[in-house]
Protein backbone atom coordinates (compact mmCIF):
# COMPACT_ATOMS: atom_id res chain seq x y z
CA UNK A 1 0.00 0.00 0.00
CA UNK A 2 1.29 3.46 -0.90
CA UNK A 3 2.23 5.76 1.98
CA UNK A 4 0.27 9.02 2.11
CA UNK A 5 2.22 12.18 2.89
CA UNK A 6 0.74 15.56 3.71
CA UNK A 7 2.99 18.45 2.67
CA UNK A 8 2.29 21.94 3.97
CA UNK A 9 3.91 24.84 2.13
CA UNK A 10 4.42 22.75 -1.00
CA UNK A 11 4.17 25.86 -3.19
CA UNK A 12 7.31 27.34 -1.61
CA UNK A 13 10.96 27.17 -2.57
CA UNK A 14 11.77 23.93 -0.71
CA UNK A 15 8.31 22.47 -1.31
CA UNK A 16 8.48 22.58 -5.11
CA UNK A 17 11.94 21.00 -5.08
CA UNK A 18 10.65 18.29 -2.75
CA UNK A 19 7.77 17.42 -5.06
CA UNK A 20 9.99 17.35 -8.13
CA UNK A 21 12.44 15.04 -6.37
CA UNK A 22 9.65 12.66 -5.34
CA UNK A 23 8.57 12.43 -8.96
CA UNK A 24 12.11 11.71 -10.13
CA UNK A 25 12.81 8.93 -7.65
CA UNK A 26 9.42 7.35 -8.42
CA UNK A 27 8.77 6.48 -4.79
CA UNK A 28 5.35 4.87 -4.44
CA UNK A 29 3.66 7.52 -2.35
CA UNK A 30 0.55 9.67 -2.44
CA UNK A 31 1.40 13.32 -1.92
CA UNK A 32 -1.31 15.55 -0.48
CA UNK A 33 -0.33 19.16 -1.14
CA UNK A 34 -2.07 21.45 1.32
CA UNK A 35 -2.22 24.84 -0.38
CA UNK A 36 -3.70 28.13 0.68
CA UNK A 37 -6.43 29.52 -1.59
CA UNK A 38 -4.93 31.64 -4.33
CA UNK A 39 -1.62 29.78 -4.48
CA UNK A 40 -0.65 27.25 -7.13
CA UNK A 41 1.98 24.77 -8.23
CA UNK A 42 3.81 24.60 -11.57
CA UNK A 43 1.73 22.88 -14.29
CA UNK A 44 4.33 20.10 -14.55
CA UNK A 45 3.60 19.12 -10.96
CA UNK A 46 -0.17 19.62 -11.07
CA UNK A 47 -0.50 17.16 -13.96
CA UNK A 48 1.66 14.52 -12.29
CA UNK A 49 0.19 11.31 -10.96
CA UNK A 50 0.51 10.82 -7.23
CA UNK A 51 -0.02 14.47 -6.36
CA UNK A 52 -3.33 15.64 -4.96
CA UNK A 53 -4.01 19.29 -4.20
CA UNK A 54 -6.19 20.25 -1.27
CA UNK A 55 -6.93 23.89 -0.56
CA UNK A 56 -7.19 25.22 2.96
CA UNK A 57 -5.44 27.17 5.67
CA UNK A 58 -3.43 25.70 8.56
CA UNK A 59 -4.73 28.51 10.75
CA UNK A 60 -8.22 26.99 10.34
CA UNK A 61 -8.62 23.74 12.29
CA UNK A 62 -11.66 22.72 10.28
CA UNK A 63 -9.63 22.76 7.06
CA UNK A 64 -7.05 20.41 8.53
CA UNK A 65 -9.73 18.16 10.02
CA UNK A 66 -11.29 17.82 6.58
CA UNK A 67 -7.98 16.71 5.08
CA UNK A 68 -7.35 14.11 7.78
CA UNK A 69 -10.93 12.82 7.57
CA UNK A 70 -10.74 12.43 3.79
CA UNK A 71 -7.25 10.88 3.65
CA UNK A 72 -5.36 8.36 5.76
CA UNK A 73 -2.26 10.46 6.36
CA UNK A 74 0.88 8.49 7.31
CA UNK A 75 3.44 11.30 7.44
CA UNK A 76 3.53 15.09 7.56
CA UNK A 77 6.24 17.29 6.08
CA UNK A 78 5.69 20.72 7.60
CA UNK A 79 7.19 23.48 5.43
CA UNK A 80 4.53 26.19 5.69
CA UNK A 81 5.76 29.33 7.43
CA UNK A 82 5.65 33.08 7.31
CA UNK A 83 9.20 34.33 6.71
CA UNK A 84 8.68 38.02 5.97
CA UNK A 85 5.86 40.26 7.14
CA UNK A 86 5.50 43.57 8.93
CA UNK A 87 2.64 42.17 10.99
CA UNK A 88 3.44 40.10 14.08
CA UNK A 89 -0.01 38.48 13.87
CA UNK A 90 0.92 36.84 10.56
CA UNK A 91 3.86 35.08 12.19
CA UNK A 92 1.86 34.03 15.24
CA UNK A 93 -1.14 32.78 13.27
CA UNK A 94 0.80 30.65 10.79
CA UNK A 95 4.06 29.68 12.49
CA UNK A 96 2.63 29.08 15.97
CA UNK A 97 -1.16 28.59 15.80
CA UNK A 98 -0.94 26.80 12.44
CA UNK A 99 1.69 24.40 13.76
CA UNK A 100 -0.34 23.78 16.91
CA UNK A 101 -3.46 23.03 14.83
CA UNK A 102 -1.53 20.61 12.65
CA UNK A 103 -0.05 18.80 15.64
CA UNK A 104 -3.33 18.54 17.55
CA UNK A 105 -5.24 17.12 14.60
CA UNK A 106 -2.52 14.71 13.50
CA UNK A 107 -1.93 13.26 16.98
CA UNK A 108 -2.32 9.48 17.16
CA UNK A 109 -2.90 9.42 13.39
CA UNK A 110 0.52 9.80 11.80
CA UNK A 111 3.81 7.93 12.05
CA UNK A 112 6.11 10.92 11.95
CA UNK A 113 6.35 14.66 11.28
CA UNK A 114 9.34 16.26 9.55
CA UNK A 115 9.79 19.94 10.41
CA UNK A 116 12.10 22.33 8.57
CA UNK A 117 13.32 24.87 11.11
CA UNK A 118 16.17 27.35 10.57
CA UNK A 119 19.70 27.71 11.89
CA UNK A 120 18.64 31.13 13.18
CA UNK A 121 17.05 29.48 16.22
CA UNK A 122 20.42 28.08 17.27
CA UNK A 123 21.65 31.59 18.11
CA UNK A 124 20.52 33.15 21.38
CA UNK A 125 22.20 36.52 20.87
CA UNK A 126 20.63 37.71 17.61
CA UNK A 127 18.61 40.85 17.08
CA UNK A 128 15.04 39.94 17.99
CA UNK A 129 12.85 39.15 14.99
CA UNK A 130 9.41 37.62 14.57
CA UNK A 131 10.51 34.84 12.23
CA UNK A 132 13.15 33.32 14.51
CA UNK A 133 11.05 33.58 17.65
CA UNK A 134 7.96 31.99 16.12
CA UNK A 135 9.95 29.22 14.42
CA UNK A 136 11.53 28.43 17.79
CA UNK A 137 8.08 28.30 19.38
CA UNK A 138 6.77 26.05 16.58
CA UNK A 139 9.48 23.45 17.02
CA UNK A 140 8.85 23.35 20.77
CA UNK A 141 5.18 22.61 20.05
CA UNK A 142 6.26 19.69 17.87
CA UNK A 143 8.78 18.35 20.39
CA UNK A 144 6.16 18.36 23.17
CA UNK A 145 3.41 16.86 21.00
CA UNK A 146 4.11 13.18 21.62
CA UNK A 147 4.37 12.62 17.86
CA UNK A 148 7.58 11.09 16.51
CA UNK A 149 9.47 13.91 14.83
CA UNK A 150 12.62 14.97 13.03
CA UNK A 151 13.66 18.65 13.12
CA UNK A 152 16.13 19.95 10.55
CA UNK A 153 18.23 23.10 10.83
CA UNK A 154 19.41 24.21 7.38
CA UNK A 155 21.73 27.13 6.86
CA UNK A 156 20.71 29.62 4.12
CA UNK A 157 19.41 27.58 1.17
CA UNK A 158 20.08 28.06 -2.53
CA UNK A 159 18.82 26.30 -5.65
CA UNK A 160 15.97 26.17 -8.13
CA UNK A 161 13.08 28.53 -7.29
CA UNK A 162 15.30 30.58 -4.96
CA UNK A 163 14.37 34.18 -5.71
CA UNK A 164 15.04 35.62 -2.25
CA UNK A 165 18.12 34.13 -0.62
CA UNK A 166 21.06 33.84 -2.98
CA UNK A 167 18.77 34.68 -5.85
CA UNK A 168 18.54 38.21 -4.45
CA UNK A 169 22.34 38.43 -4.28
CA UNK A 170 22.51 37.32 -7.92
CA UNK A 171 20.07 40.10 -8.85
CA UNK A 172 22.37 42.61 -7.15
CA UNK A 173 25.30 41.30 -9.20
CA UNK A 174 23.27 41.60 -12.40
CA UNK A 175 22.08 45.13 -11.63
CA UNK A 176 25.03 46.95 -10.06
CA UNK A 177 28.63 47.37 -11.16
CA UNK A 178 29.88 48.31 -7.68
CA UNK A 179 28.87 46.02 -4.83
CA UNK A 180 29.62 46.58 -1.13
CA UNK A 181 30.33 43.65 1.16
CA UNK A 182 31.41 42.96 4.74
CA UNK A 183 33.75 40.47 6.33
CA UNK A 184 31.52 37.53 7.30
CA UNK A 185 31.04 33.92 6.25
CA UNK A 186 28.27 31.42 5.49
CA UNK A 187 27.73 27.73 4.73
CA UNK A 188 25.14 27.81 1.91
CA UNK A 189 23.24 24.54 1.51
CA UNK A 190 21.78 23.20 -1.73
CA UNK A 191 18.00 22.74 -1.58
CA UNK A 192 18.37 19.28 -3.14
CA UNK A 193 20.58 18.22 -0.22
CA UNK A 194 17.87 19.40 2.19
CA UNK A 195 15.23 17.51 0.22
CA UNK A 196 17.32 14.32 0.20
CA UNK A 197 17.58 14.43 3.99
CA UNK A 198 13.82 15.01 4.35
CA UNK A 199 13.05 11.94 2.23
CA UNK A 200 15.70 9.90 4.04
CA UNK A 201 14.23 10.81 7.44
CA UNK A 202 10.76 10.00 6.19
CA UNK A 203 11.42 6.38 5.34
CA UNK A 204 14.09 5.50 7.89
CA UNK A 205 13.77 4.54 11.54
CA UNK A 206 15.08 7.94 12.63
CA UNK A 207 12.76 9.59 15.14
CA UNK A 208 12.83 12.26 17.81
CA UNK A 209 16.10 13.59 16.45
CA UNK A 210 17.46 16.97 15.35
CA UNK A 211 20.02 17.47 12.60
CA UNK A 212 22.16 20.33 11.31
CA UNK A 213 22.17 20.87 7.54
CA UNK A 214 24.96 23.24 6.51
CA UNK A 215 26.57 23.27 3.10
CA UNK A 216 29.94 21.71 2.32
CA UNK A 217 31.86 24.97 2.03
CA UNK A 218 32.52 27.81 4.44
CA UNK A 219 32.58 30.90 2.23
CA UNK A 220 33.02 34.59 2.92
CA UNK A 221 30.46 36.97 1.47
CA UNK A 222 33.13 38.17 -0.95
CA UNK A 223 33.74 34.59 -2.12
CA UNK A 224 30.01 34.09 -2.60
CA UNK A 225 29.80 37.20 -4.77
CA UNK A 226 32.81 35.98 -6.78
CA UNK A 227 31.11 32.62 -7.41
CA UNK A 228 27.93 34.36 -8.54
CA UNK A 229 29.89 36.71 -10.80
CA UNK A 230 31.67 33.76 -12.38
CA UNK A 231 28.41 31.87 -12.96
CA UNK A 232 26.78 34.96 -14.52
CA UNK A 233 29.95 35.77 -16.48
CA UNK A 234 29.98 39.32 -15.14
CA UNK A 235 32.76 41.51 -13.79
CA UNK A 236 31.93 43.70 -10.82
CA UNK A 237 33.90 45.81 -8.37
CA UNK A 238 33.58 44.54 -4.81
CA UNK A 239 34.09 47.19 -2.14
CA UNK A 240 34.68 46.20 1.52
CA UNK A 241 32.82 48.18 4.17
CA UNK A 242 33.07 48.22 7.96
CA UNK A 243 30.33 46.16 9.58
CA UNK A 244 29.00 49.24 11.43
CA UNK A 245 28.48 51.16 8.19
CA UNK A 246 27.01 48.16 6.40
CA UNK A 247 24.55 47.63 9.26
CA UNK A 248 23.53 51.26 9.01
CA UNK A 249 22.86 50.92 5.26
CA UNK A 250 20.94 47.66 5.69
CA UNK A 251 18.84 49.15 8.47
CA UNK A 252 17.67 52.02 6.25
CA UNK A 253 17.20 50.00 3.05
CA UNK A 254 14.90 47.74 5.06
CA UNK A 255 12.88 50.83 6.01
CA UNK A 256 12.76 52.19 2.47
CA UNK A 257 12.41 49.10 0.25
CA UNK A 258 9.29 46.96 0.05
CA UNK A 259 11.44 43.88 -0.59
CA UNK A 260 14.86 44.43 1.04
CA UNK A 261 17.85 42.57 -0.39
CA UNK A 262 19.04 41.77 3.14
CA UNK A 263 17.21 42.19 6.43
CA UNK A 264 18.90 43.54 9.52
CA UNK A 265 18.48 40.34 11.55
CA UNK A 266 20.03 38.34 8.70
CA UNK A 267 23.07 40.59 8.63
CA UNK A 268 23.36 40.31 12.40
CA UNK A 269 23.40 36.54 12.05
CA UNK A 270 26.01 36.69 9.26
CA UNK A 271 28.20 38.72 11.61
CA UNK A 272 27.80 36.18 14.42
CA UNK A 273 27.93 33.05 12.28
CA UNK A 274 29.81 30.06 13.59
CA UNK A 275 30.84 26.97 11.63
CA UNK A 276 28.21 24.30 11.95
CA UNK A 277 29.32 20.73 12.70
CA UNK A 278 27.31 18.23 10.66
CA UNK A 279 29.20 15.03 11.54
CA UNK A 280 26.09 13.60 13.25
CA UNK A 281 24.07 14.14 10.07
CA UNK A 282 26.79 12.42 8.01
CA UNK A 283 27.00 9.48 10.41
CA UNK A 284 23.29 8.86 10.88
CA UNK A 285 21.85 10.00 7.53
CA UNK A 286 24.80 9.60 5.15
CA UNK A 287 24.60 13.31 4.46
CA UNK A 288 26.75 14.47 1.54
CA UNK A 289 26.35 18.23 1.07
CA UNK A 290 27.15 19.86 -2.25
CA UNK A 291 29.67 22.56 -3.07
CA UNK A 292 28.15 26.00 -3.60
CA UNK A 293 31.01 26.88 -5.94
CA UNK A 294 30.14 23.96 -8.19
CA UNK A 295 26.35 23.77 -7.97
CA UNK A 296 25.07 27.36 -7.71
CA UNK A 297 22.84 28.40 -10.60
CA UNK A 298 20.78 31.56 -10.93
CA UNK A 299 17.10 30.74 -11.41
CA UNK A 300 15.66 33.68 -13.35
CA UNK A 301 12.22 32.14 -13.89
Amino acid sequence: MNETILVTGSDGFVGKNLLETFLKIKKKVILICFLKNGTKLPDSLVKSLGIKIVYGDITRKEDLERVFNEHNIDYVIHLAAIIHSNDLEDFINVNIHGTRNLVEISKRKIKKIIFISTDLVLYSNLVKNYYTETKRAAQEIIKRSGIDYVILYPTPIYGKYDWRNFGSLAKVVKKYKIIPYVNCFMQPVNVLDVVDVVINCLFSNVKNKEYYLPGKEVLTLKEIFLVIMKKLKLKRRLVPLPMSLFKFLVFYQEKLLKTPVVRYYQLDKWHKNRIMDYSKTVKELNYKPSSFSKTFKFDSN
